[in-house]
């Protein structure tokens, strides 16, 4: 739904650009368009750009040079990592900081090293001053390592992460719910996420009883692609929200939505043409409908409103989801 926002804010712009540049433009269904948010959401999820500078002071700043050795310096407590440029990835060390996460944290207390955060684009840094001279990986290159969600979903489950966390609800309730919580970019700042709250989780698992699950590097990038995409779907907006959006988006000047808004029966109000009601139109079936509605229907969208001299209204952050929920909540009375 941020995609169709942003579909919407761009549209004019797009269309003046499309157009002078003579460039055919093309229509979505919304399957098609099902697809192509598929395919942007890979690319920031399997995103490795790092800063190699920065990884260097947080190798240094986190103590992981107390443990391994990089470059011919650092300790010997653990494995040496020069030797990891070649298989340097945010998924290789989702694993190995996760399998040997309990282990790792057991010797940093022993050591008395002070454990520390990696949020953002934390692990990404790392991860380039790891790979060393060798470039990011290509689009080609990372999308093997991206996971399948499906696999993930029963992995999920089998692993007992399910014990412990809840999908939209839908599991336990001694960690957070997973579907729920505030979006995560890529798998770099997933990666992050295991790290910081590993003790926690491990403590909470002790409690309960419940095995500590090892993950195969294929195991790891299905349940982490399964966390990642379960954001995206199924969110719900704010019904309350999305109707005073209705009102201050000037969306009743052109659009019905159960009552409201110009004449049903095409003629004008005010200059103003008369579209159908909203809350009847099959777009609200799916994000996906909604967005490929957004942009096949922009051109005409568009004329009409330098036409009827309507300012175009912008939506930020998740408005566009509150107010298709609140058209969905019209059409289901």
């Amino acid at each position: 739904m941020q995609l169709s926002g942003t579909l919407w804010n761009h549209a004019p712009a797009m269309v003046e650009q499309m157009n002078a540049r003579q460039i055919q433009r093309p229509t979505f269904t919304p399957a098609e368009m099902g697809t192509l948010a598929a395919y942007l959401l890979y690319l920031n999820f399997i995103s490795e750009a790092g800063d190699a500078k920065r990884g260097r002071e947080l190798f240094e700043q986190h103590s992981c040079s107390r443990c391994h050795q990089f470059g011919g310096q650092g300790g010997t407590t653990g494995p040496r990592l020069d030797e990891l440029s070649d298989v340097a990835s945010s998924l290789f060390l989702a694993q190995a900081l996760w399998n040997h996460g309990p282990d790792m944290a057991a010797k940093m207390t022993e050591l008395k090293i002070e454990r520390q955060r990696f949020d953002g684009n934390d692990i990404a840094d790392v991860v380039a001053y790891l790979r060393g001279n060798r470039p990011a990986p290509t689009l080609a290159e990372a999308a093997p390592q991206a996971g399948s969600p499906r696999a993930g979903q029963t992995l999920f489950e089998q692993k007992g992460c399910i014990k412990c966390h809840s999908i939209n609800g839908v599991g336990g309730s001694v960690g957070p719910d997973l579907g729920t919580r505030p979006l995560t970019r890529h798998m770099a700042e997933m990666t992050g996420a295991l790290w910081n709250h590993g003790p926690a989780m491990w403590a909470k698992m002790k409690e309960q009883h419940i095995a500590f699950p090892r993950l195969s590097d294929r195991e790891m990038a299905d349940v982490i692609a399964y966390i990642y995409f379960v954001q995206y779907v199924n969110r719900r907006g704010d019904v309350a929200k999305g109707a005073t959006l209705f009102k201050e988006k000037s969306c009743a000047q052109c659009h019905g939505a159960g009552g409201e808004g110009p004449p049903r029966d095409g003629s004008p109000s005010n200059g103003v043409p008369a579209t159908p009601s909203l809350v009847a139109s099959p777009a609200l079936q799916s994000p996906f409908s909604w967005s490929a509605a957004i942009w096949n229907q922009a051109p005409t969208i568009a004329a009409e409103s330098r036409a009827a001299q309507l300012p175009w209204p912008r939506f930020a952050d998740d408005e566009m989801r509150d107010l298709v929920a609140f058209l969905q909540s019209r059409a289901a009375k």
